[in-house]
């Protein structure tokens, strides 16, 4: 019965690779069990033409052997299929002075280098590197085996002043919106206020009964004294009127 191992370090990658008949700067990572089947004796692999982070990846041997059949060493890349099976590659570019991770396949461990020459050829670029370890020199490093350090700058400080101010101007902002804001309510306050008084005031006046406007009276005339002559007396007295009546008699 045969058992499958995982691959666990670049060297066995690569040397599962060579077995399989890949070039010799190939990788074909195994993982046992499959990660899907999780039965026992399954596994799975996926088959990288150079280092895995940076090169075109296949997930079935017939594709990745199509490629291989067509490989010329010293001509072809890791990324001439665009991706392969995967999304396409975004290929890092190194120049000299760049600090890099360079892989080590008699440690099978990566070490800090940095990038002393670059040597470009039609398809390919191969590095020079001086190891910061010992200060040893090697040549002709493929992209596989090497990987670009991303430098991490140091946040400046900032100034006393600087930071005083940054701490002091947010606090008088807010007191500057607390005061606004009390503003507002004394605002409200008053407008409620007046309000309900003028309201107050409508409901007053809406239940006092409005009086009618009083009529003058007319002064009253003096009388003036009457004197009746005794022609008018003599006239009443024969028409019969009581006694102390007159009457004048209208001619026309």
């Amino acid at each position: 019965m045969v058992l499958f191992e995982s691959t666990t370090t670049p060297k066995s990658e690569r040397l599962l690779a060579n077995t399989l008949g890949y070039p010799n700067t190939w990788h074909v990572v195994r993982r046992v069990p499959h990660p899907i089947l999780k039965t026992p004796n399954t596994f799975q692999d996926i088959i990288y033409s150079g280092d895995p982070k940076v090169s075109d990846a296949y997930f079935n041997h017939v594709a990745a052997m199509d490629v291989a059949m067509k490989w010329k060493e010293g001509e072809s890349t890791p990324f001439d299929e665009n991706g392969g099976q995967l999304l396409p590659l975004e290929v890092v570019e190194l120049v000299e002075g760049d600090e890099v991770e360079v892989y080590y396949e008699d440690d099978s461990c990566w070490y800090h280098a940095i990038v002393t020459e670059v040597l470009q050829y039609k398809d390919d670029e191969r590095y020079t590197v001086r190891y910061t370890v010992d200060d040893a020199t090697q040549t002709n490093v493929c992209q596989d085996k090497i990987r670009k350090i991303k430098s991490k700058k140091k946040p400046k400080k900032r100034k006393s002043t600087a930071s005083t101010t940054a701490t002091s101007t947010p606090k008088s902002h807010e007191k500057s919106k607390r005061n606004k804001k009390k503003e507002i309510k004394k605002t409200a306050s008053k407008k409620r206020k007046y309000k309900t008084d003028e309201n107050e005031r409508n409901s007053e006046e809406e239940d006092v009964p409005v009086e009618a406007p009083k009529k003058k009276r007319a002064k009253p005339t003096k009388l003036t004294q009457y004197i009746p002559n005794t022609s008018e007396l003599h006239t009443a007295s024969k028409m019969g009127l009581p006694e102390g009546w007159t009457a004048k008699v209208r001619s026309g």
